[in-house]
């Protein structure tokens, strides 16, 4: 039965990293990374957005350099670069590869490759690493259906996870992860090439700035295809801000000017898209976890741009239509399952200011308590335990040599199913 690999001893890194490539094969992830550099070279908000993305590739790729110019990993370089996720990652494949049948190996292999050139499977795959981490963790047996010869516990599973021991029969765990572009009309890559027009458009104008100003552009549907119609939007927006006040036009396009104090972004770095940057957009245009683009000069002036559709977001709506299917088509219904559903574009502290509120009488509900409420009480859901939210994870030291994967979940129990148990109870930490 495999087992995942819970702990990483950093000084071994040089070795896994060997082994690693030599079942692997590291031309599956040099030639994407390769392919990304060469498409995003003149657009440098595109290329920190394929960083973003294609993370665990690049940070392999970091490692070839190394191991390239040094033999080896330096004392101190994979701390000093980065590349925890990366090594963690390695440790855990070679883990669960460890003792797997020939075809079962195999298609794992086949799997992992195939991650390396899309960023939705590494997301699926990471996220099963960490749950099943968790568990691991918890104490509990966690087995792989995907990784198992069958038996009659397993028998034409679907599910991602089986945790063996907890309740009288185990719990089917299936894990789903949402991009940040899951449910938005603007897709992070067109808005970072937008934002790339837009900088040689209004880079001039920003570094004269004396004081901060926050735009929110506004689309009725998505950012325009044609080179031409992003040229004409990006000189809209260049000419509202010399006349210095917002707009709407006919073919509804909006544009919302607000003057901030540049103070405010005293120790914030002037890049694309930065979560500190993102807090204070929220605040000063009422939006909320927009990719944002930041230019001007620090302390001086700054403008602070916003792109977003007039289409609502359906992020919950469309991970709820997923985790709807999943409950039908992946848990077997005859046990208990879990749903987790993992939400990159979501930070630890929104996850727990989520929770915080609900946890107050006196304030409404969340949307996502409501749409979780929805969910559970739908029809054919009954063998569903239990529905988390997980944040995204970001590891962060906890002691000399020490490092924690962070992120956060936010579990909600539904103890009205005729399959709950009280082991059920307090599964993940909110």
């Amino acid at each position: 039965m495999p087992t995942i690999e819970t702990q990483v001893d950093l000084s071994g890194a040089s070795r896994i990293f060997q082994e690693f490539c030599a079942v692997i094969e590291d031309k599956h992830w040099r030639k994407r990374t390769k392919q990304l550099i060469e498409h995003s070279k003149r657009n440098e908000f595109l290329r920190a957005h394929y960083a973003y993305e294609y993370a665990i590739a690049f940070q392999m790729e970091a490692c070839n350099r190394l191991v390239e110019k040094y033999g080896t990993f330096p004392p101190g370089a994979i701390e000093a670069q980065g590349l925890m996720p990366a090594v963690a990652f390695m440790r855990q494949v070679l883990s669960l590869l460890d003792g797997l049948q020939p075809e079962k190996q195999r298609a794992f292999i086949g799997r992992i490759r195939g991650a390396f050139r899309n960023p939705d499977d590494m997301r699926a795959l990471l996220m099963e690493f960490r749950v099943a981490t968790h568990f691991t963790l918890r104490g509990n047996r966690v087995r792989w259906p995907e990784l198992e010869a069958t038996d009659a516990k397993l028998q034409d599973a679907t599910f991602d996870l089986f945790v063996e021991d907890l309740g009288d029969d185990g719990v089917e765990v299936e894990c789903k992860s949402a991009s940040h572009d899951k449910g938005r009309s603007i897709h992070r890559a067109t808005a970072f090439a937008f934002y790339e027009r837009l900088t040689k458009e209004l880079g001039d104008f920003a570094r004269r700035l004396k004081t901060g100003l926050a735009v929110v552009v506004t689309v009725p549907d998505a950012i325009p295809g044609a080179p031409n119609e992003q040229a004409d939007l990006a000189k809209r927006v260049h000419r509202q801000l010399i006349v210095g006040q917002s707009e709407a036009f006919d073919d509804g396009v909006q544009i919302g000017i607000t003057e901030f104090e540049v103070s405010r972004l005293r120790d914030i770095e002037l890049q694309t898209d930065s979560e500190d940057a993102r807090a204070i957009v929220d605040e000063l245009t009422a939006t909320r976890n927009r990719s944002v683009l930041v230019i001007g000069r620090r302390n001086v002036g700054a403008l602070l741009l916003v792109l977003q559709s007039s289409k609502d977001d359906e992020l919950l709506s469309a991970v709820f239509d997923t985790a709807k299917k999943a409950a039908r088509s992946q848990l077997s219904g005859t046990r208990p399952g879990l749903l987790l559903l993992g939400f990159e574009g979501l930070e630890a502290e929104q996850l727990a200011s989520l929770a915080q509120q609900d946890g107050d009488s006196t304030q409404a509900p969340t949307a996502a308590r409501i749409a979780v409420s929805q969910f559970l009480s739908g029809e054919g859901r009954e063998h569903v335990v239990g529905v988390g939210f997980l944040s995204r994870s970001r590891l962060r030291p906890i002691g000399s040599g020490h490092f924690d994967s962070g992120g956060r979940t936010y579990y909600f129990e539904n103890d009205t199913s005729s399959l709950w148990l009280p082991a059920f109870k307090g599964l993940f930490r909110s």
